[in-house]
């Protein structure tokens, strides 16, 4: 995939911009409004912003003027059909975190808090596929935050009834019992203790989510697919579920997943290359 990536360490971001409707319902119609956005950037829309990453890797929005964070700015795309897994152009910003995996940033579908463990995906295809790419790499950095994602964003095989939940009370202790064991002098988290279900999701060529329907929106299956050797693509899957937020379906041993191989992505869905403009929103259909 040929995308650019924005490793976001501290630096103001001067030459990101985001493009928004200005129109309000009050407005004064004007030539072609309904065709026009107006490309502002960040320092001007959020004065005096800065954007970091976290120690714990959580990506926010930090305004020092008003002592506060935030994530990136949301904005929801009318007229944007929520069955349709595919994000427009400019709603997403890849950047990598501290010592972690790139990831996806949208500023239509999440993540809305700024970090993949408090959320705020969208409940849509979408929404389903950075859940389920931000909650692994989030847990590829370590036992702590793979016992992190597990205890806030996990839930039992459904139709196992006890027998799952008594699954995922035993991943939940030996997560626990990992993420509690000594660490080195530094104090600092070896990635390599993270456990072997939660290998990073890197270099995403393409997704496909099945499963989801308007009639059945609290259940999604995602693949991902990444490159392998002559011309073969990697595919790993998981199962998410809608409780609020997508949480990853987990038996004793992890997150429930396939692994398998693929030469044809016929029907799948690519990332949209991502530039230094971030869309917001889009004008209303004329």
């Amino acid at each position: 995939m040929n995308r650019r990536v924005i490793a976001w360490s501290g630096a103001a971001l001067s030459a990101l911009t985001l493009v928004g409707c200005t129109s309000t319902p009050d407005a004064a119609p004007t030539e072609n409004s309904d065709n026009q956005v107006q490309v502002r950037a960040v320092s001007d829309l959020l004065p005096d912003s800065t954007v970091t990453i976290s120690g714990s890797g959580d990506i926010v929005f930090a305004f020092p003027g008003l002592n506060t964070v935030g994530a990136l700015p949301q904005a929801r795309c009318l007229g944007r059909d929520p069955v349709d897994p595919e994000f427009e152009d400019g709603t997403i910003v890849w950047t990598r975190t501290a010592g972690g995996a790139e990831v996806p940033l949208s500023s239509t579908d999440g993540p809305e808090n700024g970090s993949a463990v408090d959320g705020g995906f969208t409940p849509t295809p979408r929404g389903a596929v950075l859940a389920g790419l931000h909650l692994i790499n989030t847990a590829a950095r370590g036992a702590e935050a793979a016992w992190m994602v597990l205890g806030e964003r996990s839930v039992p095989i459904p139709d196992r009834q006890l027998a799952g939940f008594e699954d995922r009370q035993a991943l939940l202790e030996r997560a626990e019992q990992d993420a509690r064991a000594p660490r080195g002098d530094d104090g600092l988290e070896d990635p390599v203790s993270a456990p072997s279900w939660a290998a990073p999701l890197t270099d995403i060529e393409a997704y496909r989510v099945s499963a989801w329907t308007p009639d059945n929106p609290t259940s999604a299956i995602v693949d991902y697919a990444v490159p392998a050797d002559h011309g073969t693509f990697t595919v790993r899957r998981y199962v998410l579920h809608w409780a609020g937020h997508w949480a990853l379906e987990v038996d004793a041993s992890g997150p429930v997943t396939a692994a398998s191989t693929t030469t044809d992505l016929t029907g799948w869905t690519n990332f949209p290359a991502a530039g230094d403009t971030v869309r917001l929103c889009t004008p209303p259909p004329a």
